[in-house]
């Protein structure tokens, strides 16, 4: 149904949202983070973060999760990435697998951890991990 390299028309709480599924993040580029779910998926977890209202950044920034250990992507060294980033471009949205450990700007802020945390959807020592900016999977 989706496909890389298109734009889709979102509906979340009946605001419209433009969303692009980015081919660098699932075509096995090499200098990205790349997604193991489907696109689909991705879809998904976009919806799920303005659900919850995971934004940053006047909210020109989302993120979003699963659930720790829930792997949704592959860093470039290979390691297992669970949460997503998702960036608005003044057109539309896009996201990728976030890579918290070797880009510093792909961690989410102390207030989103603090409320997955209270949703049980991380743990405290991977909530503290992630603040270090080290590996909590």
């Amino acid at each position: 149904m989706y496909q890389p390299g298109k734009e889709y028309q979102i509906y979340v709480d009946l605001v419209l949202y433009r969303y692009y599924i980015h081919k660098d993040h699932r075509n096995g580029n090499m200098r990205k983070s790349q997604w193991t779910c489907s696109p689909k998926d991705e879809i998904s977890l976009f919806k799920r973060g303005v659900k919850e209202k995971w934004f940053e950044n006047n909210e020109s920034i989302l993120f979003s999760l699963v659930k720790e250990g829930i792997e949704v992507g592959k860093s470039l060294s290979g390691n297992r990435l669970f949460f997503s980033k998702f960036v608005y471009n003044s057109i539309n949205w896009h996201g990728y697998p976030a890579d918290y450990i070797k880009n510093s700007q792909d961690k989410p802020s102390k207030s989103i951890l603090c409320d997955w945390f209270s949703k049980k959807l991380i743990g405290k020592r991977c909530l503290r991990q992630i603040m270090k900016g080290q590996p909590c999977l």
